[in-house]
């Protein structure tokens, strides 16, 4: 009877010893991929990894476009050209597989336009002042025309100053962002007469995707404060629905207006006092709307209005006008 009991016993224990290791015996399981169906630019880095349960040893294969491109636990891609990609991670031990997928839309490179390649002294500018007309940064041009005889310019200049403090019309080229730290960037200022566009070269459509935009500190200080030709927006109660309002225009190679958009550099117009602002950092404003133009061009509307027009200052800074590369 015994040696029967010591018989069972053993069958019981090579049994769950058998249960334990078969519990083991099980193909790798992707518990979470770090990737959905993304858009991504040329030129960028996308770095892909995913968490794998697995007692055992395992492969990785990562597969794009049918192609197996790694075995590494991390995947870097970084496309060369546009188009849709299928990336696959596909784990697998002897025990068998598990997959994950996404599809990768590659958008072509953005590329910024940002003045730097312009040369001014530390805290200046530039206004046109030496004769050299319009100017250009990236593929855009810049209409600039200055009087000598009147010291006055108008169209596009640009600057690198931020005095945030100073009011009045001597101030006309500080960005009203203290944290500007000395970045170019460029300045716009109506024509009497006529528009002054962006023109980008070679009559080339472009998709730009966004600008940079920002308060002259001349304009938001005199819409602060008030000024000797401009009233303090609010009014004295601050119940005022007083605004400034600049807008945007996408232009084809003839000048003629494709598409436009509207952004506010200060808005009183609310019910609640608390919601009034006067913008005063960069701000990045979506451009997509206007689609695939030759030309931007910009225009201001006030609420504090004369029979010579709008009495608020109307000066523009402008920086980081993004766009597409035009594919070939």
């Amino acid at each position: 009877m015994k040696r029967f009991f010591e018989k069972n016993w053993l069958a019981i224990f090579a049994f769950a010893a058998l249960t334990a290791c078969n519990d083991d015996n099980v193909a790798p399981e992707i518990t979470q991929f770090a990737l959905s169906d993304t858009t991504i630019h040329v030129g960028n880095q996308l770095v892909i990894e995913a968490n794998i349960q697995s007692d055992q040893v395992f492969n990785y294969n990562w597969i794009l476009n049918n192609e197996t491109k790694s075995n590494e636990a991390i995947f870097v891609f970084t496309p060369e050209k546009t188009g849709e990609y299928t990336l696959k991670l596909l784990v697998e031990n002897k025990y068998g597989t598990d997959s994950a997928e996404a599809v990768i839309t590659v958008l072509p490179r953005l590329i910024t336009i940002d003045f730097e390649n312009l040369t001014i002294g530390n805290d200046s500018y530039w206004n046109g002042s030496d004769g050299g007309g319009d100017f250009t940064s990236g593929i855009a041009s810049f209409p600039n025309f200055y009087d000598q005889g009147m010291y006055y310019w108008e169209g596009y200049s640009y600057s690198n100053k931020n005095d945030t403090i100073t009011a009045g019309y001597m101030n006309q080229y500080s960005a009203y962002d203290s944290k500007n730290n000395g970045n170019k960037f460029g300045i716009f200022y109506p024509p009497f007469l006529g528009v002054s566009a962006i023109e980008f070269k070679n009559n080339q459509l472009i998709k730009v995707q966004s600008i940079n935009i920002c308060n002259i500190t001349y304009t938001a200080l005199s819409m602060l404060k008030g000024d000797d030709y401009a009233k303090k927006f609010g009014g004295e109660t601050g119940n005022d629905k007083d605004f400034l309002k600049l807008e945007i225009f996408g232009l084809d190679v003839s000048g003629h207006v494709l598409d436009s958009l509207s952004f506010y550099l200060a808005d009183y117009q609310s019910s609640d006092n608390s919601k009034d602002y006067i913008v005063n950092k960069w701000t990045k404003v979506d451009l997509t709307k206007l689609g695939a133009v030759n030309q931007i061009a910009f225009s201001f509307k006030s609420s504090d209005m004369s029979v010579w027009g709008m009495n608020t200052p109307a000066y523009l800074c402008l920086d980081d006008i993004v766009y597409l590369e035009p594919e070939n």
